[in-house]
């Protein structure tokens, strides 16, 4: 469960705030949750999870094709299935030619240990069915059955409906590259975007409680809540910065512009209230677009790290 929330929120303080026991209340509702949720799926419901709950198995059996590689009973070498142990009736010499010209018995005795060990409680002689978790336990089991009547192991083993029917095993299948195919897309997605991250993010939110302010004849004031977010291993000088027409200009605490002393630590976040001032009759717009800049320095120089748009809200302009 702290494995799962470190995604979630920095792991190095979570993990000592709960060493400590003092996590505070929202990581410590998630991974009391977590915990819960976790010894009731693998420790409780067990296996009825992967029959009821669990939607592989649903969505696996469409990609399955004659030539997909799954746990499967050898049918032609274990059928008729009977006890091989010729009973007193069978070895007296008066055995009928009927039975002597009948059909030998294959290799499975119908012993049930395969059915025995099967966490979800089928019956693999069967055929495939989804309740199947792929455990292999059954071809444990009967290779140790096979061994000890001194017949060949694999009665149950890994293999093809195309190689049980004596058939080969087709390589270049359509589904096969199809889903081949999707899976290299979505590798090369996660790398690049892996690679490509932003460094640091920015959320902007303006005060819900008013649009803007106006002070004097002429002033019109916006206030934005930033969140800034650090993703990095290492501490972040920044600073921020506005993107847009010169009629507005950004303020935070009597500045015009943000300090460039700020510092966020390690994979931490730290969240500021800006103001936003426009000269109304410069402005040209009751909505005006604008950006949001964090601008980390490093060794005295100046890189953009990420940006954020959001609006500048004035009172209506009369259009002469």
């Amino acid at each position: 469960a702290i494995s799962f929330m470190g995604y979630f929120f920095p792991i190095r303080s979570l993990s000592t705030d709960f060493l400590m026991l003092e996590p505070s209340a929202w990581p410590s509702f998630w991974i009391c949750f977590f915990t819960i949720a976790t010894y009731l799926n693998a420790g409780w419901l067990r296996e009825q999870i992967c029959i009821y709950v669990c939607p592989y198995a649903r969505f696996q059996s469409v990609m399955f094709d004659k030539s997909t590689l799954t746990i499967a009973y050898d049918f032609t070498r274990g059928e008729p299935r009977g006890n091989r142990r010729p009973s007193a009736q069978e070895t007296s010499p008066n055995l009928s030619m009927a039975k002597m010209n009948s059909k030998p018995l294959g290799d499975c005795i119908d012993c049930q240990v395969c059915v025995q060990v099967c966490p979800t409680g089928i019956d693999i002689r069967d055929g495939l069915q989804y309740e199947c978790i792929g455990c292999a336990a059954c071809i444990d089991a009967c290779n140790n059955i096979m061994e000890k009547i001194g017949s060949a192991k694999g009665l149950i083993r890994y293999t093809t409906e195309n190689q049980l029917a004596g058939e080969k095993k087709a390589i270049t299948r359509p589904r096969l590259l199809g889903y081949g195919l999707a899976f290299l897309v979505t590798a090369l997605a996660l790398m690049s975007l892996t690679i490509y991250r932003p460094l640091a993010e920015l959320d902007i939110q303006r005060d819900r409680n008013s649009l803007y302010r106006h002070y004097g004849d002429d002033l019109i004031e916006n206030t934005y809540q930033i969140k800034i977010t650090n993703k990095t291993h290492e501490l972040l000088r920044y600073k921020i910065e506005l993107e847009g027409p010169p009629s507005l200009r950004l303020i935070s605490n009597g500045n015009s512009l943000m300090e460039a002393k700020n510092f966020i630590s390690s994979q931490g976040n730290r969240t500021i209230n800006v103001q936003v001032i426009g000269h109304l009759p410069e402005l040209t717009s009751s909505h005006i677009p604008f950006k949001f800049t964090l601008q980390g320095l490093d060794n005295g120089s100046t890189n953009i790290m990420a940006t954020a748009e959001t609006s500048f809200i004035s009172p209506r302009i009369k259009q002469e």
